[in-house]
């Protein structure tokens, strides 16, 4: 069942109106402050559970792909899963799916292979959510669906908790663009009825338009719309396409809301992204592209295969901007390796602040 309201409030001559829509099994959403705003003018509620889908998939690096059921104990104890291993959600963004993007098509293997063979890791698919409106660039309405993707992954990880036995600490969220949203949201359910926090969110260049207010004059961030360092006990962030999404058709932000966040070659153009073969889009304007959106995952993903595989190592040199990295003004200071191992298992988070590096076109990226 799903219903529509509209609620009309009066204060000091001023007149608001929102909206609100209920759903079956995840309850009700507003577009009121902060969702609609002058920054967020159409304040697009999420659609129905039906229509996004969002479904929940087990895999591995052997080509295992089994579904979970939300609350369906018995999909998931006739699957692989297993309760004492760490379970990481992977969750992709705006315009993909679980099979095209790179967050969990390319992030299995080197997660299964780190973890010793002893993880769950766990897609999320809403991609009938991501894909909507003309040419499935509907950007707006996936934006508001990403609330209820959210709501939907946070009963998620109670479920794991509850019926599972699994724990807070067990649980790592990861999500590119819009997905690292999800996650931040996702993990609010979790600890709006635990009282506690999830062990750690990895946002991908987490998406800025529609979420990051900085550029506009006098109106001042607003976290709960946004993935935030309260998130979860760690909260590390990558950005690499940070430009304006106009005039420079930047998917990304460069504003730092996690514990650490890393700026690699500025946070804005990567090396080889300029008529890269590996742009979804042909460019027919300026920079309509995902190739600097998607470094930040095969970033993250090289983290991992660097360690494993002797490499060279990507490390960020802590730093208040890139001006100062580049003059040389921050050598000396702290450095920590960029992605999966920016926070050593079981060492207190001692690492918070911005990090810049160089990297390369090409893998293993390090200059």
């Amino acid at each position: 069942m799903k219903r529509y309201v509209t609620f009309f409030s009066a204060f000091l001559c001023v007149v608001t109106a929102y909206d609100e829509v209920c759903y079956d099994g995840v309850g009700c959403f507003t577009n009121e402050w902060p969702w609609k705003s002058l920054s967020r003018p159409n304040g697009t509620l999420p659609m129905s559970v039906e229509q996004i889908n969002a479904t929940f998939w087990l895999v591995n690096s052997s080509g295992y792909e089994h579904q979970l059921v939300l609350n369906d104990t018995e999909s998931v104890t006739n699957s692989l899963f297993n309760p004492d291993w760490p379970t990481k959600i992977l969750v992709h963004g705006f315009s993909t799916s679980a099979n095209s993007s790179l967050v969990c098509r390319n992030m299995t293997t080197p997660l299964d292979v780190v973890n010793n063979y002893k993880v769950n890791i766990i897609c999320v698919n809403w991609a009938q959510g991501a894909n909507v409106g003309f040419l499935d660039l509907g950007y707006q309405r996936a934006v508001g669906n990403t609330r209820l993707v959210g709501r939907l992954t946070g009963q998620f990880l109670l479920f794991l908790q509850n019926s599972l036995g699994q724990t807070k600490e067990q649980f790592h969220l990861i999500g590119h663009s819009l997905g690292a949203h999800i996650c931040a949201y996702g993990s609010r359910y979790f600890t709006l009825y635990t009282e506690t926090k999830i062990a750690r969110i990895s946002g991908l260049d987490p998406a800025g338009p529609l979420y990051d207010y900085a550029h506009r004059r006098n109106i001042v961030d607003v976290p709960l719309i946004h993935l935030h360092k309260e998130d979860a006990e760690y909260v590390d962030n990558i950005h690499t396409d940070g430009d304006p999404l106009i005039p420079d058709f930047g998917f990304g932000t460069q504003k730092n809301w996690g514990h650490v966040a890393f700026y690699p070659n500025g946070g804005m153009q990567q090396p080889g992204c300029w008529n890269n073969p590996d742009e979804k889009y042909p460019k027919i304007i300026p920079r309509f592209d995902v190739c600097n959106h998607d470094r930040a995952i095969k970033l993250y993903i090289q983290s991992m295969k660097n360690e494993y595989s002797n490499d060279c190592r990507l490390t960020g040199i802590m730093c208040d901007n890139w001006s100062d990295y580049n003059n040389g003004s921050c050598n000396g200071n702290k450095e920590i390796p960029l992605g999966y191992y920016s926070k050593p298992e079981g060492e207190h988070i001692w690492n918070h602040g911005k990090y810049y590096l160089n990297t390369t076109m090409y893998k293993p990226f390090c200059v």
